[in-house]
């Protein structure tokens, strides 16, 4: 199911991004001196592959007139309380970005407050072509304690500690989840250890890595709200609502299962360290004409939802 290629991502204002190139790309792309100013790190990882490590504040993207007014827009239940981590099942998809500055998201993001200072720990999938160069489905992990303002993805600083030598942070999922078809799911997982205090992360039962609790201010405690769900950055290139989907692409009232896609099993740690599943959630849709979210009530997997969309329509402008 996965296949493991290094490379890192951006995400709401974080510190860097990484691009992989193919080495035959390298000497084009390096005669830009705007380019080659803003490359803080080059990793070699093979004849083949190149990681490119760039200052966020100087990619040239970032003059684009369609970052200026960019929105980001929700799908996610969200959970209140006094917790130490949190897993998951969630479905995986190839969703469709319009264009390269946008991405998709499906995650979980366990944090503190809405404020300033929220400390705030993710980690899921997502796509994203101006990151990655490719339309690839990648796995993702990023940490902020003020936030979102700035933090630090794991492999541009000294936060995460990564020990898993099967799991690489960036890692590309191959197989799929069908229209109608096959589905497939990664089980994805964030727990405080209590004897540490470090926030592990967890991917298809592999620990991966962990955040130190010195790290953070408020998350040296604990956590106290969880949530899930989709995420899209809508950019409004084109003068309307972005095309870029969430998850499979389809509303959950055009069907649940093989159409909608679905988080299962979803769990949360509580501050006694005992696994729960949900109680009491709040759904966040910023717009259901575009993105919506329902509530599996059978529960045949655990609490469940299926959620995502297509973005623009006539009734998504």
């Amino acid at each position: 199911m996965l296949k493991f290629t290094y490379s890192a991502l951006l995400i709401l204002g974080i510190l860097i991004f990484v691009i992989s190139i193919p080495e035959k790309l390298v000497d084009r792309r390096s005669n830009s001196s705007v380019t080659k100013k803003a490359i803080i790190k080059t990793i070699m990882v093979d004849k083949d592959e190149i990681i490119n490590y760039y200052d966020i504040y100087k990619q040239s993207s970032l003059n684009h007139p369609s970052l200026h007014n960019h929105t980001i827009q929700h799908a996610v239940i969200k959970v209140d309380g006094n917790f130490l981590g949190s897993q998951i099942k969630i479905n995986l998809w190839n969703p469709v970005v319009e264009v390269p500055v946008e991405i998709s998201v499906s995650q979980i993001w366990i944090g503190t407050s809405d404020g300033d200072d929220a400390n705030i720990i993710e980690a899921g999938w997502l796509v994203s072509q101006h990151l990655y160069g490719d339309d690839q489905t990648r796995f993702f992990i990023l940490w902020t304690t003020d936030n979102c303002k700035s933090g630090c993805f794991v492999l541009r600083c000294d936060g995460f500690v990564h020990i898993s030598s099967d799991v690489a942070l960036g890692c590309n999922f191959t197989d799929m989840s069908t229209f109608k078809g096959d589905q497939k799911d990664a089980s994805f997982g964030i727990h405080k250890d209590q004897n540490s205090g470090n926030w592990w992360v967890i991917l298809q039962g592999i620990p991966v890595g962990y955040y130190p609790n010195s790290l953070f201010t408020q998350l040296s405690k604990k956590a106290t709200r969880i949530d899930f769900g989709g995420e899209i950055f809508n950019t409004r290139s084109k003068g309307r609502h972005t095309i870029t989907q969430m998850g499979s692409g389809h509303f959950p009232s055009e069907g649940g299962f093989e159409i909608s896609s679905f988080f299962n099993h979803v769990q949360v740690i509580d501050e006694n360290n005992e696994t729960k599943d949900l109680e009491d959630v709040k759904l966040i849709i910023s717009n259901p004409n575009c993105y919506d979210l329902k509530i599996d009530d059978e529960h045949a997997n655990g609490y469940s939802f299926y959620y995502g969309g297509p973005g623009y329509t006539d009734n998504c402008e």
